[in-house]
Order: structure tokens, then sequence, then C-alpha cells
């Protein structure tokens, strides 16, 4: 009796794992796919989904061009933490496809262009200037 109370309740561990691993890993792209598809603008819910996702480590290629059209001043904390995660620009200026779309979404939303679209440069700007910008701009 006490091992199937133990294998139980090792089995409803298991489920809550895979329940978290599965909302805070592959839930956000599902997400977002949907949206793609739907090419409606995400709700506030979905919105944060996505930026929890980007703020994450990893290659958000689509995302970032998602955001170019959909994201608002609130994506802009998270974008600035993307590109934290982003390959820098090399020194001929040029980045990765990924990065370039990640700065393209951040002035898209917010009207600004450092000279180096570095993670550095946004982020002293946000603080600075941009986290005071009017938040109905977009």
């Amino acid at each position: 009796m006490k091992k199937h109370f133990i294998l139980a309740i090792l089995s409803i561990m298991l489920l809550i794992a895979n329940a978290a691993i599965y909302f805070y890993y592959f839930y956000p792209p599902v997400v977002l796919i949907k949206l793609n598809r739907s090419g409606r603008a995400p709700s506030k819910r979905e919105l944060h989904l996505i930026h929890k996702m980007i703020e994450k480590p990893g290659f958000y290629h689509d995302t970032f061009c998602y955001l170019e059209d959909h994201g608002t001043m609130e994506s802009v904390p998270s974008l600035i933490k993307a590109l934290k995660h982003q390959e820098p620009p090399g020194p001929n200026g040029f980045s990765d496809c990924a990065a370039a779309h990640c700065v393209d979404a951040l002035s898209e939303i917010t009207g600004h262009r450092p000279e180096n679209n570095t993670y550095e440069e946004w982020n002293e700007w946000w603080e600075s200037k941009g986290s005071k910008v009017n938040k109905n701009n977009k």
C-alpha cells in the first residue's frame, strides 16, 4: 500500500514537472505560431508570454519580426534584454539577422536608433530617456 502511495505521489510530481516545462518552454512559441498564422495583434496575455520567451537566451528571429509589426512600448524592456543575448555587431558594423530584427523592432516601436545598436547603448537610452517616452506611441 505504501509503495502505491509513493508511486502515485511521484507520478503526480512528474506530471506537474512536465506541465511546467511545457508552459515555460513550448507554449509561448506555439502561441506565436498561431498569431503569425492569424495575422492578428496579440492580446495582453499573449504579448506577455512573448516577452517572457525572448528574455531567455535563444534564437528568436521570427519573434523579432512579429514584434516589428505588433510590439508595443511594453515590449521594449524585453527586446533590450533579448538584444543582450544576440550576437553583437562585428567590426564592420554587421550583426546576425536575428539581432538586426531585434534592433529593427526596437527602432520601429520607439522611433530611436543608436549609432552602434548594441545592448549597452539601448539599455542606457532606455534607462535615461526611453522609459519616459509616451507609452501611447504604438
